[in-house]
């Protein structure tokens, strides 16, 4: 009886084991699926990045929505989150998912800039360049980190402080390009274009012809009235770029030429331009100011009839015409063609004055100081009028 005792109390055990063994058996079972769910959904967060880098951020979205679901405290995927809904235009979203992810994983160095650009504003300057000195701290070499530093202490005034710090930046990341056109840019705009000039000089004689470079020192050159130097450049850019970019680069040179005093060269790069642009009136009305100071008042009247072929009783062309007309001693017509804008808000005080120094070469004195008295009229201040009533 004993016996039969224990075997029945011996077989409950090995029995209880046994339904023991298959409740951890199905534990782990379901420990290892769900550790392959968070496992592959992470695993598709490299897919999420290439479509959100591809600007399909509907489909990005709906991946990384997942991971979050089985992963909700992955730094990565909340960070992923936050910048497809920047990407979006959600900026408030966009924030407390970076949030979150710099809140599970403060090592994310690029949440941490994502925050610093997202309180960017005049009003939290000061919060932005903490985040954004935590984004270096955490990636020391990271040339947008330094850069955006830099410039909130542009904004802020303090333009030695952004060119000192981009300059010790430089030290730890040497030879990069992009803190020296940063420094450039920032010296262009506290007014010292020179020093600016400089600094694309130096770029340049490193790293020899960079479109984006030349075109940069191109400008500086004329915002500091230095126009054959500009010249040089934009003849450089013209002669290695792509038919797309030649258009810009002519008008450039042409504009270059006038305040140069090159007006030859200037109608050479209009009449270049006009081969593919034959029906636009600003192009035609360009070239005859170009001939007027080179000199040429039959090729700028011929320029005003195309011009007024395309725009009929243009202001603008009558004005070129008259003044071709008066350049080529054709007085009366001169008198006649500025009759048509003597009226016009923009071109009646020029018109007057044309018309009054018409008359004047006609002998006609009376009159024509009766013209320059309309002139001065409309414009008390023109100093040329002032000149010719005296």
């Amino acid at each position: 009886m004993v016996n039969r005792k224990m075997i029945l109390l011996m077989s409950l055990i090995c029995l209880a084991g046994l339904f023991c063994g298959c409740d951890s058996h199905a534990t782990k079972q379901k420990q290892l699926h769900e550790s392959w769910k968070i496992q592959s959904a992470l695993e598709r967060l490299s897919e999420a990045e290439t479509l959100l880098e591809s600007d399909q951020l509907d489909q990005a979205a709906k991946i990384v929505d997942d991971c979050i679901k089985v992963a909700p405290e992955n730094g990565r995927a909340n960070l992923l989150m936050g910048k497809i809904l920047y990407a979006k235009g959600n900026m408030v979203e966009a924030v407390s998912f970076i949030q979150t992810a710099v809140d599970f994983d403060e090592n994310l160095h690029e949440g941490w800039y994502l925050l610093g650009i997202l309180k960017d504003s005049d009003q939290g300057l000061g919060q932005a360049v903490e985040l954004y000195n935590k984004a270096l701290a955490l990636d020391p070499s990271n040339v947008d980190y330094v850069i955006a530093i830099a410039e909130v202490y542009a904004r802020l005034g303090n333009y030695d402080e952004a060119i000192s710090f981009l300059r010790d930046r430089s030290d730890v990341i040497s030879m990069s390009k992009e803190l020296s056109i940063a420094e450039a840019d920032i010296q262009l705009r506290r007014g010292n274009t020179k020093d600016a000039i400089d600094v694309y000089k130096s770029i340049a004689l490193f790293d020899g012809f960079d479109r984006e470079v030349l075109s940069a020192l191109g400008y500086c050159y004329i915002i500091d009235g230095q126009w054959q130097q500009a010249k040089v450049v934009f003849e450089d850019l013209l002669n290695n770029c792509s038919d797309n970019e030649k258009q810009t680069y002519l008008e450039l040179l042409a504009v270059i030429s006038v305040n140069s005093g090159q007006y030859v060269k200037a109608v050479s790069y209009y009449d270049t331009l006009s081969i593919d642009r034959r029906s636009d009136e600003e192009l035609w009305l360009k070239m005859g100011h170009a001939a007027l100071g080179a000199d040429a008042p039959k090729r700028a009247f011929a320029c005003s009839q195309r011009a007024l072929k395309i725009r009929g009783n243009w202001p603008d062309a009558l004005a070129l015409k008259g003044s071709a007309e008066y350049m080529n001693n054709d007085y009366k017509s001169a008198i006649k063609t500025f009759s048509r804008i003597c009226n016009d808000k923009q071109l009646s005080c020029y018109a007057w004055l044309m018309t009054g120094k018409s008359l004047a070469k006609l002998g006609q004195h009376g009159k024509s100081a009766e013209a320059f008295e309309r002139a001065k009229t409309i414009d008390p201040d023109n100093m040329l009028v002032s000149y010719l009533i005296k």
